[in-house]
């Protein structure tokens, strides 16, 4: 846009006299600038499974070599409770940091399927201090990992028992997964003694 100019030239002389005006237009072009820019070869996944370890190098580069800015939101969800960290960078034309989730076996925080807004915003520092961002938005579902459920069976015979009369029964259980098996009184009913 063009931008209108009005000058004036005035003496001090006694009565006053108008003095000379200047009017002309005036075109303000800034400087050339790109937008940074982060990269998009990144690939995060968009599903993870409790109990892994995620880890992600995310970068940012400004073509014109402008000091940059990369930072890390947590778009939905609280970062701190849900072991995320990314260590904010800065860097002259480029940045860059890791990204790391790990996901602990936590059932009382994460819902199978539940989804977590991953936002990472690269902004410029130019001259003119204009407003130049590039985000890189990913949503990732977090999964419960496949798992076979423990299966046992009493090898012995259920009897007829009388009471204060004392039983052993033989057990066994087994796991397709290979998980570690616990056999245990269920919650709720009575204990024998």
């Amino acid at each position: 846009n063009d931008l209108e100019v009005m000058l004036q030239a005035s003496d001090n002389d006694i009565c006053d006299v108008p003095g000379d005006t200047l009017e002309f237009s005036a075109r303000v072009i800034l400087p050339p600038n790109t937008n940074p820019e982060i990269s998009r070869n990144v690939n995060l996944p968009q599903e993870l499974f409790l109990g892994e370890q995620y880890q992600k190098t995310i970068t940012a580069t400004d073509a014109d070599g402008d000091r940059l800015n990369l930072i890390f939101v947590a778009g939905n969800f609280d970062a701190q409770t849900y072991s995320t960290s990314f260590v904010p960078a800065s860097g002259v034309g480029s940045g860059s940091s890791v990204f790391l989730w790990d996901l602990t076996c936590n059932t009382s925080i994460y819902q199978d399927g539940q989804a977590f807004e991953l936002l990472f915003i690269a902004d410029d520092e130019d001259r003119c201090q204009l407003k130049n961002f590039d985000t890189l938005r990913q949503v990732v579902t977090v999964r419960y990992p496949e798992n076979e459920s423990p299966s046992f069976k009493a090898i012995d015979q259920f009897r007829s028992v009388r009471v204060n009369e004392q039983i052993s029964i033989n057990l066994e259980a087994s796991d397709l997964d290979g998980d570690e098996i616990t056999i245990d009184f269920a919650n709720g009913f009575r204990q024998p003694s």
